[in-house]
């Protein structure tokens, strides 16, 4: 009982030898190699139609059509069914025709961008040697790195801004629930891939890590925290880096944020917890104290960088959640 693995169609025969070597019976047997194929498609965001055009090729037609999952599917059983699914989720499809022959496809994902299920980050890197010719090109080369390190689509992430500063670059990333994990969760897979605690932010990579020269980067600085909000691709998010440098001076300032004074100083001095908009702006402490809460001197605050500075104002009632999305340096001489 040999194997028969045949690359093409073989018909095989059985010679049956009696004594004298005399032919006793014959028969023969067909190995047919089928060239039949199925194509998954490419994948999704959030709904649409699976499978190639065509879905099936080779073999003997007809075919049957096996889709699986079959969640958020109408039919399991179409070459082209429209899938919806709530999650992110990939799908395969078996494919047999009409001798039985049988072939299951490769993976095609529907990712669903749902505000609730995204992560985010924002990190500054620079190259070891790699030069590339336009920032385009750092974007498509950022989205190999993320892809290959996270070993997710390049639809589960969207590099929202990236930005040229000379000496490095500033991305800002959504990541989109796959693969069983939510966004936030994606995004501390690569705090952590390159060494770094999610909950310890920012954070510097060592370059003479192994992560690091594979990538080809000697710089990696995650500078937001993952799980800070959504921004929904506003123009809110990643405002890109701003420097900040004031020299020391002696003032009076409110601790609720005045448009006519500095706006950092009012953000850090602010402690009374403000929940409406209309009280940040016009200094009117809620705690209802007649005087300010901080009245301080001499203030003396260190040149530093404030990396993507996120004020988004929630729900109708103009409710406001602030998030510094960066660490500023602050020295504070003096207080009175």
């Amino acid at each position: 009982n040999p194997v028969a693995s045949p690359s093409v169609t073989t018909v095989y025969t059985l010679s049956v030898f009696g004594p004298g070597q005399c032919t006793v019976d014959t028969d023969t047997v067909t190995v047919t190699v089928s060239d039949l194929t199925a194509n998954a498609g490419g994948d999704i965001v959030n709904a649409g139609t699976l499978g190639g055009i065509p879905t099936a090729s080779g073999g003997t037609s007809p075919y049957l059509y096996i889709w699986s999952p079959s969640t958020g599917l109408g039919s399991n059983q179409l070459s082209n069914p429209f899938a919806q699914p709530s999650r992110s989720t990939t799908y395969t499809v078996s494919v047999t025709d009409f001798v039985g022959c049988t072939v299951v496809s490769d993976d095609v994902n529907v990712i669903v961008r749902s505000v609730s299920t995204s992560g985010y980050l924002t990190i500054r890197f620079s190259y070891s040697s790699a030069t590339f010719p336009s920032t385009s090109a750092v974007q498509a080369n950022l989205e190999n790195i993320l892809t290959s390190v996270l070993d997710i689509p390049p639809l589960a992430l969207s590099i929202e801004t990236i930005v040229n500063e000379g000496d490095a670059y500033l991305a800002n990333i959504i990541f989109y629930q796959f693969g069983g994990e939510d966004g936030d969760a994606i995004a501390d897979n690569f705090v952590i891939a390159f060494g770094c605690v999610p909950d310890s932010l920012p954070c510097f990579s060592s370059p003479y890590s192994s992560i690091m020269i594979q990538v080809g980067w000697d710089y990696l600085e995650i500078v937001a925290p993952t799980n800070s909000g959504n921004p929904e691709n506003s123009s809110d998010y990643g405002l890109s880096t701003l420097t900040v440098s004031l020299s020391t001076e002696t003032t009076f300032i409110d601790d609720d944020i005045d448009l006519n004074s500095s706006l950092f100083n009012s953000l850090i001095l602010d402690d009374d917890e403000d929940v409406r908009l209309s009280q940040l702006i016009s200094g009117n402490d809620d705690d209802d104290a007649t005087t300010d809460d901080v009245i301080i001197g001499t203030v003396s605050i260190a040149t530093t960088r404030l990396t993507s500075l996120y004020v988004a104002v929630e729900d109708s009632g103009s409710n406001l959640t602030i998030s510094l999305l960066s660490m500023i340096l602050v020295i504070i001489v003096g207080l009175m």
